[in-house]
């Protein structure tokens, strides 16, 4: 996979794979620069994410996992709740955490809807603000902007 990526000059590959023990799904982590786990931030969607990070310590590859919470409130004490307690599950999983959460907008909902990304159905909206102060830092932790800076 890895060969074949670097011959056709891909610098960001994106790969989603099953979250339980699978030959390519192992491999795939291994040769991975980072791990995302997008996850909710309810004990239910905490709890699945138990089988990924199984997954990954298999693979010796925590120290290159970033954890994503994901479909937040957007404000309040039910903002504040859900990021406490998403941020207490994770930590004991004993991953990273992205500092750029993802809020439930109307507007991506929207846009999915469509069959579009939110940056391209309403890119002035919170929501694209979102995805791409993800994307910035997802680049950053990848090395990627170091990479294509020294291009």
């Amino acid at each position: 996979m890895a060969n074949e990526a670097e011959a056709l000059s891909v610098t960001v590959l994106l790969v989603d794979t099953p979250p339980h023990l699978d030959k390519s799904a192992l491999e795939a982590i291994r040769l991975a620069d980072l791990i995302l786990c997008p996850t909710k931030p309810d004990l239910l969607s905490l709890g699945a994410l138990a089988d990924t990070v199984a997954l990954i310590d298999h693979a010796s590859a925590k120290q290159k996992t970033l954890a994503v919470i994901n479909d937040l409130p957007t404000a309040g004490k039910a903002r504040t709740a859900a990021l406490e307690t998403a941020n207490v599950a994770l930590q004991r999983f004993g991953v990273r955490i992205a500092e750029q959460t993802i809020s439930h907008r109307q507007a991506m909902v929207d846009a999915i809807g469509l069959g579009l990304g939110i940056t391209e159905k309403a890119p002035r909206n919170a929501a694209s603000k979102e995805i791409e102060g993800l994307w910035a830092e997802i680049l950053e932790r990848t090395g990627a902007v170091q990479k294509e800076a020294a291009q």
